[in-house]
């Protein structure tokens, strides 16, 4: 009869039971979703109140509809009331005396208005539009407007206050629709369920409840776009199911009545309409899926514009980790995955500078912050403890943060930090913009990022790493090059030294040798008489000044032939000699020297010893250097053999002594240019070491060997031998391999 009036009332009230059911289910444990609930609920009761007070065909009922549906109005003030301290107050805040009052003022009013009978409503009369209407005492209904006003006063005057004190974005974005559907819908219900009954008209009672689907909207807004009961999945999920059992329940019944009704009704054969009704029904069953999927894509397309597949979307970026090491290319590549993914207006990369590197913003737009922006970002995502700070969570006191945030349409900043040995080190920052749809950044997205700061904290410090070794291993390159260089120019400058060196030794040699020679010819001359009989002590002194004169005569020969050496011009003069003869002249100007230490000086000379073709004159300054320093590094009572022997093959000159010995460490540096075994130095620290160095060039350019034993603390044996064969006299010195040294 009235089903103008009613359906929508139902409609509304069940719109509203759902919204506060879910909301409800979500969280039953939080004070928001709990007061919420029964905001609708007391939305969907008065609804329903004033439909079953049209239907009632019983004055009797239709007073008890009544009550309840003035109840609920007066629930719903006082759930809003409730509902909106979320938005000044935490949780655990305390009611306030005037709080306390008008809750027990409505919960008074409400008790006595269900249990006292004649209270605000009295008798239902059937008058008017509707069939029938409620006779209303002024004077508490005046009470029930003041106590309705107040609750919904107070309550808009709160959300006022709570958008003014500049919460975070997002609850303010959540107050305002709020303030807005609110007003909306309240003011239109309050003119036709407040004013009109208490003039007196009641035919418009069922036109209120209809203006709550603008509270039911802007609800809805708030939850789905601003993340108000985190219910946006469950909203839009919901909505696809409705869609796509509405389109098919529609369909069927337009197939039905439409065309199988219609060309059926005269045909006298009712079972093919029921036949054809179930396989409408069936195929309906079997595509709901597909029509499932299609409502889907609508409502995504709607809803969640900017939804992504979190597993590919992982994938792509560890792929492009993985395979990028440069630093530029991993944040470049990186930073465009996932702004694409995320669907960001923005994304940046900042990394600090340090001591040793430049600060770099890296990411999809160019974009510079001062170093007091970076510092304070910084300072405060430290100060909050947190890594993600959105531009909804900043509250009335990030003034500062707010600034810079709105100045660069920062959306998100991610703090990307390491642990290391209990301390937080700084990697980098990522900066988003707002989202290209224009909503805010969800759960979901913020969790997927956080995921992102963990694998990019770990991939930029490797980059880093890496960049840190590219730049040693240039600046190495580098030193070494101007250290190649430097030496390179140190040693021509060493080699020009020492060719100054080698013609300063080859010039001052030259002059040297002839009035050392001199020297040597008049000492040889007065010992053996030519200026008359001298005595022994004469004798003595004159024979230390000739062996003197012989041994400089000898470091005169060393260094001339070091310097031809290093010329090219070290020639070995071979001719037949007789190396018996050459070793006893030698051992013959000696013998007074060991004679005078007290060593005993053996040679026994072989009676038939070959001529061989050799450098008479250097092989003697190798035979006198061995014997010499035989002499000056054994002890007095030591003994100094001298052997010269020859097999089918060689011929054999050694030298052994119970002398000092060379430590067994040192023996292989022995033959080298001016080196000296330790022990030696200490017992003759004038010393050149250049000696041995020459007599192993004398005799290797000579086709021979160098023989050579020693034991520490128990003497030394020195020598060479030569192949009979290669120096025979009948084979010219070309043939022996005699000639130039190198």
């Amino acid at each position: 009869m009235h089903s103008s009036f009613y359906i929508p009332l139902y409609i509304v009230a069940l719109l509203n039971f759902l919204i506060g059911l879910v909301v409800l289910l979500r969280n039953h444990k939080s004070y928001a979703n709990l007061v919420y609930f029964w905001l609708v609920f007391s939305v969907s009761v008065w609804a329903a109140g004033l439909a079953g007070f049209i239907l009632s065909d019983n004055l009797t009922v239709a007073l008890y509809w009544a009550k309840i549906y003035y109840l609920s109005a007066l629930a719903i003030s006082v759930s809003l009331f409730l509902f909106t301290r979320i938005f000044g107050f935490s949780r655990k805040t305390p009611f306030r005396l005037a709080e306390y009052f008008y809750l027990g003022l409505a919960t008074t009013f409400g008790l006595l208005l269900m249990l006292v009978p004649g209270f605000l409503t009295g008798d239902v009369t059937e008058t008017g539009a509707l069939g029938k209407s409620v006779t209303l005492n002024k004077l508490h209904y005046f009470f029930f407007t003041v106590l309705f006003l107040s609750g919904f006063v107070a309550s808009l005057i709160r959300l006022w206050a709570a958008y003014k004190d500049k919460l975070n974005h997002l609850k303010a974005k959540q107050v305002r629709y709020l303030l807005v559907t609110i007003v909306a819908s309240m003011l239109f219900g309050m003119a036709f369920n407040l004013v009109l009954p208490w003039l007196g008209n009641y035919d418009l009672i069922w036109v209120g409840p209809q203006f709550s689907i603008i509270f039911v909207i802007g609800t809805a807004i708030v939850i789905v776009r601003h993340k108000m009961f985190d219910i946006r999945l469950i909203i839009v999920r919901s909505l696809g199911y409705v869609l796509s059992i509405g389109f098919l329940i529609l369909g069927l019944a337009l197939a039905s009545s439409l065309f199988i009704q219609r060309l059926f009704e005269n045909s006298g054969n009712s079972w093919i309409p029921t036949t054809l009704n179930a396989v409408i029904f069936v195929v309906a069953v079997l595509t709901y899926p597909s029509v499932k999927k299609f409502f889907d894509r609508i409502t995504n397309r709607f809803f969640f514009r900017d939804a992504y597949d979190p597993q590919e979307f992982l994938d792509q970026l560890n792929k492009s980790i993985v395979s990028n090491i440069e630093i530029g290319i991993l944040l470049r590549r990186t930073t465009a995955i996932i702004q694409e993914n995320i669907k960001s207006s923005f994304l940046q990369i900042v990394i600090p500078k340090t001591e040793s590197t430049e600060e770099r913003i890296v990411g999809t737009v160019d974009g510079k912050y001062s170093d007091h922006e970076i510092n304070y970002m910084r300072g405060r995502l430290v100060g909050l403890g947190r890594k993600i700070v959105t531009v909804e969570d900043l509250g009335p006191d990030e003034d500062e943060l707010q600034k810079i945030f709105n100045k660069h349409d920062i959306a998100v900043l991610v703090h990307l930090s390491a642990s290391s040995y209990g301390q937080s080190q700084t990697i980098a920052y990522m900066i988003f913009g707002s989202k290209k749809s224009g909503n805010i950044y969800s759960k979901a997205d913020l969790k997927i990022i956080e995921i992102i700061a963990d694998e990019l904290v770990i991939a930029i410090q490797n980059a880093l790493r890496f960049e840190e070794i590219q730049d040693f291993n240039v600046t190495l390159q580098n030193k070494v090059n101007t250290a190649t260089n430097k030496l390179r120019r140190t040693n021509e400058k060493l080699k020009a030294m020492d060719e100054t060196k080698d013609e300063f030794i080859s010039m001052a040699s030259h002059q040297l040798r002839t009035p050392l020679t001199s020297v040597k010819g008049y000492l040889s001359m007065v010992l053996e008489g030519d200026a008359g009989e001298i005595n022994d002590t004469q004798r003595k002194l004159l024979d230390q000044a000739f062996v003197s004169s012989q041994r400089m005569v000898y470091l005169i020969a060393d260094l001339l032939n070091v310097s031809r050496l290093r010329t090219g011009k070290f020639i070995i003069d071979a001719h037949p000699a007789n190396l018996a003869d050459m070793v006893e002249g030698e051992i013959s100007q000696l013998v007074g020297q060991a004679r005078a230490k007290g060593i005993t000086l053996t040679f026994e000379k072989p009676d038939d010893f070959p001529d061989l073709l050799i450098d008479e004159t250097k092989t003697r300054q190798v035979i006198m250097n061995f014997v010499d320093n035989a002499l000056f590094y054994t002890p007095s009572d030591g003994r100094i053999e001298i052997e010269l022997s020859q097999d089918k093959g060689h011929v054999y000159f050694q030298v052994k002594d119970n002398g000092l010995g060379v430590p067994k460490d040192e023996q292989k540096h022995l033959f080298t240019k001016f080196y000296r075994a330790k022990n030696a130095r200490n017992i003759r620290p004038d010393g050149t070491g250049l000696g041995l160095f020459m007599a192993k060039k004398v005799i290797t350019a000579q086709g021979g060997n160098i023989l050579f034993s020693s034991t520490e603390g128990k003497g030394s044996t020195f020598g060479f031998s030569f192949n009979k064969k290669h120096l025979a006299l009948d084979r010219p010195a070309e043939e022996a391999g005699l000639g130039d040294s190198d």
